[in-house]
């Protein structure tokens, strides 16, 4: 069971690693390290 800081970080970390990686495709940045994170949730 997680607590709601955890839910709530995992939901934060899901919703920006998106958020950069759909930022990335529009504006045509490539940073890799950030839009890989979080590695686990793609």
């Amino acid at each position: 069971m997680l607590t709601d800081n955890q839910r709530g970080g995992i939901i934060a970390g899901y919703y920006l690693g998106h958020s950069c990686r759909a930022i990335a495709k529009v504006v045509g940045c490539h940073h890799s390290s950030v839009m890989s994170w979080p590695p686990a949730i793609d």
